[in-house]
């Protein structure tokens, strides 16, 4: 039999095609950055936590920036009265053994991730309801977007993740000798969002 299925609200995680090569000179100053000390296995992001307002760092700012608008405006169809621009951004650095913890990023509307180095070592998304709103727990025969509660996406060096920033994510354990290097992003609006009849209006400058 034939059926059609309509993902209603599905969570958009955005993989553009598209890769933005690290040069050996910005990877010399990415290696060179000061980063916090890492703590119980998890690993250390760099001090500057604002990093892509480095002049260094222009062109993928840019490349970012192209990715950012795509999503919100031409995939979510937001519309262009609301300009999102970068927040905070810092880069990620895990050593043999690393991890990063479960978490979302507050105060951020889409977040994102950018892979400058390393192997095989996934992020993984979890939306937090299984097939029935976590009401029943019912075994699959088979894993599929429609009756998993998460999803991995491989890290691809040069390659961009986009996401909404409530979804919950995290990395598993690098095992790999090679440090595993990533820029993270968050963004938020400018212009007012809500109706101003209604009284729910609120501008953001």
């Amino acid at each position: 039999m034939n059926y059609s299925v309509v993902q209603l609200q599905a969570v958009p995680v955005c993989l553009p095609t598209e890769e933005y090569k690290i040069d050996d000179e910005t990877l010399k100053f990415i290696n060179a950055l000061e980063f916090s000390s890492h703590v119980d296995g998890e690993g250390a992001q760099s001090v500057n936590s604002y990093i892509l307002k480095s002049k260094k760092l222009l062109g993928l700012k840019k490349f970012i920036e192209k990715h950012i608008n795509y999503y919100a405006h031409d995939l979510l169809k937001i519309s262009r009265k609301h300009k999102f621009y970068i927040t905070q951004s810092w880069f990620n650095f895990n050593r043999k053994g690393d991890i990063h913890r479960a978490h979302f990023h507050p105060n951020s509307l889409i977040s994102g991730v950018f892979y400058v180095a390393g192997d095989d070592c996934p992020i993984l998304f979890n939306n937090g309801r299984s097939i029935f709103g976590n009401a029943f727990d019912v075994k699959v025969e088979e894993s599929n977007l429609y009756n998993s509660m998460g999803w991995q996406i491989p890290n691809e060096n040069f390659k961009l993740i986009l996401f909404p920033s409530y979804l919950e994510h995290f990395v598993e354990s690098n095992e790999s000798d090679t440090p595993r290097i990533s820029l993270s992003m968050n963004t938020f609006i400018k212009g007012s969002i809500g109706i101003k009849d209604d009284l729910t209006e609120v501008i953001f400058k």
